[in-house]
């Protein structure tokens, strides 16, 4: 299960969309408002194996709850360390990622 496309167009500070089955969240989903207006996101309780690297550049983005998921990538232990951390994890595989395809 994914997020409806167009996601993107809101202007919203929260959004949750826990117990969904969301299986990942798109690359772009947060393009082109809510990249500018979200403040909290809840995707606790989903099936969600990782992360992507969306979060780059999104910075009111002070919270977001992704327990209950059965996540590979950021490993369980980095969840606990807050949000500037998983930032800086996902933007560093993603890096990684691109210069592997390259």
């Amino acid at each position: 299960h994914r997020l409806p496309i167009g996601m993107g167009n809101l202007h919203l500070k929260l959004l949750k969309v826990a117990h969904n089955r969301l299986e990942r969240l798109d690359e772009g989903f947060l393009a082109p408002n809510l990249r500018t207006t979200i403040e909290c996101l809840w995707v606790s309780n989903n099936n969600m194996q990782e992360l992507p690297a969306l979060f780059n550049g999104v910075e009111k983005l002070t919270d977001i709850h992704i327990d209950y998921n059965p996540m590979r990538s950021p490993p369980v232990e980095l969840l606990s360390e807050g949000m500037n951390v998983i930032i800086q994890y996902c933007r560093i595989r993603a890096e990684r990622v691109h210069e592997v395809k390259d």
